[in-house]
């Protein structure tokens, strides 16, 4: 299941630097080459778009796209709720100083794969939520939104289960 997973990621991540313009050259992604732009229609010109601030370039895909460490994976609630709390930490600490380094923005992501993982390897719907709300914090993080992370820190701090107690 576990190279499943890694299959797909690393299929998602090929496919996100192919869309911003990454060629792969001798099975991995070696070469950036600029699309060329092309000419707009005559009779019906489109207006030129901006990415939006969540449009992935390859670094942020690459941050995105982190797997979860499959030996961290939990298979209980109490463990998973643990990986949660471990996030929300880490993630306050690095919204501290209002600045996501490269290094916070891997543990960050880091973190939040392994408790997405955990969260949905429980099998329990319920906690399915959780997950998502890791996740779209991970992305606010990578995507430098201040603003939605210190938001929705809160609100998953408040909502996710007390810690565990050892």
């Amino acid at each position: 299941m576990n190279k499943k997973i890694a299959a797909v990621l690393q299929t998602a991540v090929i496919f996100i630097l192919l869309l911003a313009g990454c060629k792969q050259a001798d099975g991995g992604v070696d070469t950036v080459t600029p699309r060329t732009p092309t000419a707009a229609p005559t009779l019906n010109p489109t207006p030129t778009l901006t990415p939006t601030p969540y449009s992935p370039d390859p670094t942020q895909a690459y941050y995105i796209n982190i797997p979860p460490q499959t030996e961290l994976v939990a298979n209980n609630r109490v463990d998973a709720f643990a990986q949660g709390h471990a996030f929300i930490a880490a993630f306050q600490d690095a919204l501290a100083d209002e600045i996501f380094t490269p290094e916070e923005l891997l543990l960050i992501c880091q973190l939040a794969a392994n408790a997405e993982a955990s969260l949905y390897n429980t099998g329990d719907h319920q906690i399915f939520t959780y997950a998502r709300q890791i996740d779209q914090l991970a992305k606010y993080a990578v995507f430098d939104d201040l603003e939605a992370a210190g938001s929705g820190i809160v609100t998953l701090q408040r909502t996710l289960p007390g810690r565990p107690q050892p």
